[in-house]
């Protein structure tokens, strides 16, 4: 299981498109339950 990469900082940027926290959108934040591992690291490595 991957674990979420939540900052409990959660403040979207400016354009409201990204979580300055953890670099997430709202999308993959919403719906991270749902994705599997893979598509979880695939978000965690492109917001590194």
């Amino acid at each position: 299981m991957v674990k979420s990469p939540c900052t409990n900082i959660c403040t979207m940027s400016k354009d409201g498109k990204l979580c300055l926290g953890c670099g997430r959108s709202i999308d993959e934040i919403t719906n991270w339950g749902y994705f599997s591992n893979k598509e979880k690291e695939k978000i965690i490595k492109k917001n590194i």
